[in-house]
């Protein structure tokens, strides 16, 4: 099983962790989280009734320029709207943390 893999020591790369921790030039590192709602009935006193889902993606991720001191370097948060609307977050690195930082072995990232 792949509990029992990783356990040996063998399995390296771990999709489910943060695998930027000893980068600090030319990285990028994001996770990708898409929420759809249920199907949205709208009616009206017409016979135009129509129904929608509505859809958010939101991309929290790291990124590393040509040096971890860079101007380029930061952390973000994107998002967008049905696919329609945009919006990207530039935060500092400090205010970037993750589950080793927080002494946990749980996948968890946070973007202050």
């Amino acid at each position: 099983s792949e509990e029992s893999l990783r356990n040996t020591g063998f399995l390296i790369f771990q999709p489910d962790k943060y695998q930027g921790a000893r980068k600090r030039n030319q990285y990028f590192e994001g996770w990708y989280y898409k929420f759809v709602s249920p199907t949205i009935s709208f009616h009206s006193g017409s016979k135009n009734n129509s129904s929608s889902q509505l859809s958010m993606a939101v991309v929290p991720g790291i990124f590393y320029g040509k040096s971890k001191n860079s101007n380029e370097s930061h952390a973000f948060i994107f998002v967008t709207l049905n696919g329609e609307r945009q919006h990207y977050y530039r935060f500092s690195l400090d205010e970037f943390s993750y589950a080793s930082s927080k002494g946990s072995d749980e996948f968890f990232i946070e973007v202050d």
